[in-house]
């Protein structure tokens, strides 16, 4: 299914990155764009990937193809231009590639990042996103394919929950090694998991999710404790608590952009043809 708001959503998360990237701003010690860019794509691929998982579940389809066309798909959308790019960076800086080429070709930016506890050279720090991202997609269609129906949501909450501890963990490890960067998967995977979440309440408990979209007042609470975390609270609690934070607010605009439409303004924005 195809959702032409979310497709604006994805838009201006594009563009919240660049914003981070280009511009120095105070702005930024209140909302930090980039990461919150990244994580509203975490929380849509979630999203997307887990209701066509959940789709062809229903739908009885041999576990076989649904795998084989998972693959096929996200090898076809994703693969062409992330080796046109690394072919273009062997051309224009092609001793420095090198230096990463193992890391670029296997989307594990994110670990050497990680292991080296500071960020790549500029033309590669960027992929560690994208890195995620492939390496969510080699497991997660084997959970939601294999975990019975009944015990989907109550592992997706679980899953939200061990990424805020691994986060947590994090911020008692010494400054030059953490076990777990921000970079890395699995302290990423609250925001899929609340994607994903969302699919499920949207296929199984449409009703009850549709009450809990209309309560504008928990996206304002959500998004001011956001905003106040970010510029006031210590290194424990941004770490441990602003993706999580993240994840929520992408989830409730997720879940309106899909399921309500966003309405006036809001709704022409999204719909611009980008």
């Amino acid at each position: 299914m195809h959702y032409k708001q979310i497709d604006g959503f994805r838009f201006f998360a594009v563009i919240a990155v660049i914003f981070h990237h280009i511009f120095v701003s105070e702005i930024l010690d209140y909302f930090p764009f980039g990461l919150f860019g990244v994580n509203v794509f975490f929380v849509i691929s979630g999203f997307l990937i887990t209701e066509i998982l959940l789709r062809e579940k229903l739908n009885n389809i041999p576990y076989k193809q649904i795998f084989k066309t998972f693959f096929l798909r996200r090898t076809l959308r994703i693969f062409p231009l992330y080796y046109l790019y690394i072919l273009i960076c062997l051309i224009l800086v092609p001793q420095i590639t090198f230096e990463y080429i193992n890391w670029l070709l296997s989307y594990s930016i994110n670990f050497w990042i990680t292991i080296n506890n500071k960020l790549a050279f500029w033309y590669f720090t960027h992929l560690w996103s994208l890195g995620v991202e492939e390496q969510f997609y080699i497991f997660w269609p084997f959970l939601i394919i294999f975990i019975p129906l009944k015990r989907i949501k109550h592992f997706l909450v679980l899953l939200i929950l061990f990424s805020v501890f691994l986060r947590i963990s994090n911020t008692f490890f010494i400054e030059n090694f953490k076990l777990f960067n921000y970079t890395m998967l699995f302290t990423s995977l609250d925001c899929f998991a609340a994607g994903a979440l969302l699919a499920y309440l949207k296929t199984f408990e449409l009703n009850k999710l549709i009450n809990f979209l209309k309560n504008k007042y928990l996206i304002i609470i959500a998004l001011v404790i956001f905003i106040l975390n970010n510029k006031f609270g210590n290194i424990f609690s941004q770490e441990a608590f602003s993706r999580s934070l993240n994840a929520f607010i992408a989830f409730y605009l997720v879940g309106i952009a899909s399921i309500l439409e966003f309405k006036g303004i809001f709704k022409i924005v999204l719909k611009i043809k980008s």
